[in-house]
């Protein structure tokens, strides 16, 4: 796919003129690259000082993050008052659900953690009854189906999808809803051919099954998708291995992969993505982990739709920080993510010496810049 004149523009607008004039008998993509590198060699002396992060409101905004625990706990699904209590117990309800260690389900427990990620033996199903999985069967044109809903909750999506209200399969299910749900509320899906580049994947690497539903929920959408991170093993990079397509209408999914940092992926001349998402991504930890700041000022500055996702709302508030202080404000604000991994916890934050209990949660939180 070429780009479009905007996206050319865009890709070139922060090039050096003698290089843009030597590139002409370049391809596209070195002309790209030399357009990123130039970009993140504009950090070295344009970036600012990272300001020390103040929890705007101090110990009642503190409280206020305590007393969300009620919106992120509310789920429309029946299992979630058990998986949201402070009791909840996660091996002994998937060994009850059968689950426990099975395929795609082997990354909800402990037992497989000395296997790096996407190093699993890859799942061909969900390992569960056909009445608590999606249905298998290939999605009809657009033109068969009539007009789709957009699904915006979980017991939407499990009804949409003729699941029982009792199917756990929403826990594995959080990645990849998350991102239809970006997809819908942007309009993205509506374009014909959409380009992600999914950032910072881990467990995702070892569910690719879950993208599947993603062709189910929006068949007519070409939908191309780059897994990339330092956890992509040395066997998948720069490979294609899934793809998930139908022989009625023209849409499908296709998977691909980057093992390194996404700014290293961007300066090797790739094409400008629809969306960047980041599920979970700590954009904030840019103290502990140096080549995140490269990654943030990429995304800030390039100016293409970026959402990213937080386990806590502190966390999510800590990213808006990160970007205010690169200049660029939230279009997206700060939100519970309908989508959210539906298993919620709590953690002890401390500030000026009191403990505060907010909670904790996968995929909790949504926010978004140039979207």
């Amino acid at each position: 796919m070429s780009l479009n004149d905007d996206d050319q523009d865009h890709q070139t607008e922060s090039v050096p003129k003698e290089e843009v004039k030597s590139s002409s008998a370049m391809d596209i993509d070195a002309v790209r690259a030399i357009a990123i590198r130039a970009l993140l060699e504009e950090m070295r002396t344009s970036a600012p000082e990272v300001t020390e992060y103040d929890i705007p409101g101090g110990r009642a905004a503190m409280a206020r993050l305590e007393s969300r625990r009620e919106g992120v706990i509310d789920f429309d699904l029946e299992f979630a008052a058990e998986t949201c209590s402070e009791a909840y117990n996660h091996r002994d309800f998937l060994k009850r659900h059968e689950v426990l260690e099975k395929g795609m389900w082997k990354r909800e427990g402990a037992s497989f953690q000395e296997i790096p990620w996407g190093c699993l033996p890859v799942a061909e199903d969900y390992s569960l009854p056909a009445h608590s999985a999606p249905d298998d069967r290939a999605p009809l044109s657009s033109a068969a189906r009539g007009v789709d809903p957009i699904i915006n909750s979980w017991g939407e999506y499990y009804a949409h999808r003729g699941i029982t209200d009792t199917s756990p399969v929403a826990i594995i299910l959080s990645f990849p809803l998350t991102l239809y749900y970006v997809l819908t509320r942007l309009k993205l899906c509506f374009r014909g051919t959409a380009i992600v580049h999914l950032i910072g994947v881990e467990k995702e690497l070892d569910q690719l099954l879950g993208y599947q539903e993603l062709h189910r929920l929006l068949p007519d959408l070409r939908l191309q998708i780059v897994m990339v991170g330092p956890s992509v093993p040395p066997s998948l990079h720069k490979a294609t291995s899934r793809k998930f397509s139908s022989r009625d209408g023209d849409g499908c999914v296709e998977i691909s992969f980057f093992r390194g940092l996404y700014h290293d992926f961007r300066a090797i001349g790739v094409q400008l993505p629809s969306l960047v998402l980041g599920p979970n991504l700590g954009l904030f930890a840019t103290n502990k982990y140096p080549g995140l700041a490269k990654t943030a000022w990429l995304l800030a500055k390039e100016g293409c739709p970026v959402v990213l996702t937080d386990f806590t709302e502190l966390g999510a508030d800590q990213t808006r920080h990160i970007f205010q202080n690169l200049g660029v404000s939230l279009s997206w604000p700060v939100e519970i993510n309908p989508f959210r991994r539906p298993v919620v916890q709590k953690t002890s934050v401390g500030y000026n010496g009191t403990g505060f209990d907010i909670p904790l949660c996968a995929n909790g939180f949504i926010l978004g810049v140039n979207t």
